[in-house]
């Protein structure tokens, strides 16, 4: 059996990753959420990652800068 892949999906917005939440219920990969940057690193210390979907204008850090640690 093939291992899932885990997709980060990092926003600010909470009714965003609510709504990505509802759409994503059913889809055949495993997804995180985080709402900032900063937690998103916190996330991906814990997580083996395969794809980050990221809101490039975030407060704190950008979703660039954040591409850029990542």
């Amino acid at each position: 059996m093939e291992e899932k892949r885990t997709v980060l999906f990092v926003d600010d917005e909470e009714k965003i990753l609510r709504s990505l939440k509802r759409a994503l219920f059913d889809e055949p990969y495993e997804t995180l959420f985080a709402n900032s940057a900063k937690e998103a690193i916190e996330t991906l210390k814990r997580n083996d990652v395969n794809v980050i979907v990221t809101d490039m204008s975030m407060p704190e850090m950008s979703g660039d800068e954040l591409l850029g640690i990542v």
